[in-house]
């Protein structure tokens, strides 16, 4: 794909569609085996997962090219 921003937003929406199923199913996850959690550790798992998810996507070598830059 191209480099131009929609290029760039064509690359990433999967991803970010991807990641936030993946937050969302760790939080139900979590809320289920643990109970009811507080704002502040939702948020954290949210920033964990938004900080491993493109580190492991680079990992198994899927990462679209806006995130090999």
């Amino acid at each position: 794909m191209s480099n131009t921003p929609v290029g760039s937003i064509r690359q990433l929406l999967p991803h970010w569609i991807a990641m936030f199923l993946l937050m969302m199913l760790i939080l139900q996850l979590v809320e289920l085996l643990v109970g009811e959690m507080e704002f502040l550790p939702s948020l954290g798992i949210v920033f964990a997962v938004a900080l491993t998810y493109p580190t492991l996507v680079r990992a198994i070598g899927i990462a679209p090219a806006a995130w090999q830059r």
